[in-house]
């Protein structure tokens, strides 16, 4: 008898995203402002899809620029853990727009902002990739 692939019949659980609620971008030691709080997260599966990396939307309150769609990239080496957040950010504005990746590439350049958000579980860098999500709308209409 052969098992369940794992998670087919998962009990709901709660499930745990996190205790910090506040620390600036790099987070440079261990120690952040530690909350209790009842969060409201939704969690997508897409269907025949699998990210490089974890993608992110942020709300407007909780960004500092606004709304964001974030990619992040993880690993002992910096710059390929900055190419991998890029990379994964390429992807889904591709995806989200149907630009080209060229052109995706392109939109990055120039509108996207590229952060060292984590140095503290050295030897393990991460680095994130944020696009305010307003761009990935189209064109303004006239």
């Amino acid at each position: 008898m052969r098992p369940d692939p794992p998670g087919a019949h998962a009990p709901r659980k709660p499930y745990r995203c996190g205790r910090s609620s506040r620390w600036g971008d790099g987070e440079v030691c261990g120690t952040g402002i530690e909350t209790r709080a009842t969060v409201r997260l939704r969690v997508d599966v897409r269907k025949g899809a699998a990210p490089r990396t974890p993608v992110i939307e942020t709300d407007p309150v909780s960004a500092r620029t606004g709304a964001a769609l974030a990619t992040t990239g993880i690993g002992p080496d910096l710059m390929e853990a900055a190419k991998d957040a890029v990379r994964a950010l390429i992807d889904e504005i591709a995806a989200r727009t149907g630009l080209l990746p060229q052109d995706a590439y392109l939109l990055a350049s120039v509108a996207a902002d590229l952060k060292i958000s984590e140095i503290v579980d050295a030897p393990n860098w991460v680095v994130s990739a944020h696009v305010e999500r307003s761009l990935l709308n189209g064109p303004p209409r006239a």
